[in-house]
C-alpha cells in the first residue's frame, strides 16, 4: 500500500511540473493558462500517439511509424521547449503536431474508419492554444 501511495505522489509532482513547465511569475494569466494547456496537451497527445508505433508496425507501415516515433518524441518535449523559452514554437508544435497525427492516421486507417470527423474538434483548438493578440499565429496554424 505504502508502494502505491509513493508512486501515486510521484505522479502527482510530475504532473505538476510539466503543467507549471516554462511558467513565469510576471506571465499574464491568459499565456500562463494557455502554456499550461500546451504542456499538458503535449503529454497526453505524446503518449497517446505512442500507441499507433505499434499499430503501424503491426500494419508494416514502417514509415507511416517513423513519422509517429518522431512527433510523439516532439510532443513529449513540450514542456522541456517551454522551460527553455520557446513558448510561442511550443504552443505551434502541438497544434501542429496534432492535425498532421490525425491526417496520418486517416490517410492510413481509411475514410472507413471514421477518424477524419476528429479535425471538427482539432482545428477548433486553436483558441484553446493561442491568446487573441496573438492573430497571426493562430492564423498560421489555422491555414495549416
Amino acid at each position: 500500500m505504502r508502494f502505491i501511495t509513493s508512486l501515486l505522489l510521484r505522479i502527482k509532482e510530475l504532473v505538476i511540473w510539466c503543467a507549471n513547465a516554462g511558467v513565469k511569475p510576471d506571465m499574464d494569466t491568459q499565456l500562463l493558462k494557455r502554456v499550461q494547456i500546451s504542456n499538458i496537451m503535449g503529454v497526453i497527445i505524446g503518449s497517446l500517439t505512442a500507441v499507433f508505433i505499434f499499430i503501424f508496425a503491426w500494419l508494416e507501415s514502417y514509415g507511416n511509424a517513423v513519422v509517429v516515433i518522431f512527433e510523439t518524441v516532439v510532443l513529449l518535449s513540450i514542456p522541456l521547449q517551454n522551460k527553455i523559452g520557446l513558448i510561442r514554437l511550443s504552443r505551434v508544435l502541438t497544434f501542429i503536431c496534432t492535425i498532421s497525427l490525425v491526417l496520418l492516421v486517416a490517410m492510413s486507417l481509411g475514410k472507413q474508419s471514421g477518424i477524419h470527423y476528429i479535425y471538427f474538434c482539432t482545428g477548433g483548438s486553436v483558441i484553446f492554444f493561442f491568446t487573441p493578440y496573438e492573430k497571426n499565429t493562430s492564423l498560421v496554424c489555422i491555414c495549416y
